[in-house]
């Protein structure tokens, strides 16, 4: 419980001060199974005006969670997973055995992972390593 607590304290530290850490470089929190990020450029380059990008990262055996296991878990459905209007975007990699979760909102107002069903999986499935 104590590793959570940290893991929600660095989220909603990073949330106060988002603009000021962000203005110019990206920022990072890494444990051992996941990366959360937030950046205001997408991979090409290009500034996202009016709304930031958290994505997470976690390594998961590809046989034991898909898309709708992850959906059902976070209490969402599928179809609206994938749509950006829910400020949710979970995928697979076919490739390899990462499953990226994206976290959108607009006007730069950070997302703290306040729903308990994400910060839960997250325990679930993720081992914060202490910095």
């Amino acid at each position: 419980m104590e590793k959570l607590d940290e893991f929600k304290s660095t989220i909603n530290c990073l949330g106060n001060s988002y603009l000021d850490k962000l203005k110019d470089d990206n920022y990072s929190i890494k444990s051992k199974n996941f990366t959360i990020f937030g950046t205001k450029t997408n991979k090409w380059g290009k500034v996202f005006l009016k709304s930031t990008r958290f994505e997470i990262v976690i390594d998961l055996p590809r046989a034991t969670y898909t898309e709708d296991y992850i959906a059902d878990r976070m209490g969402l459905e599928k179809v609206l997973v994938n749509d950006k209007k829910t400020g949710i975007r979970i995928k697979q990699q076919e490739d390899r055995d990462q499953l990226f979760i994206n976290i959108y909102k607009k006007d730069y107002q950070y997302i703290s992972l306040k729903d308990d069903r994400v910060v839960e999986f997250l325990r679930e499935n993720s081992k914060l390593v202490s910095r």
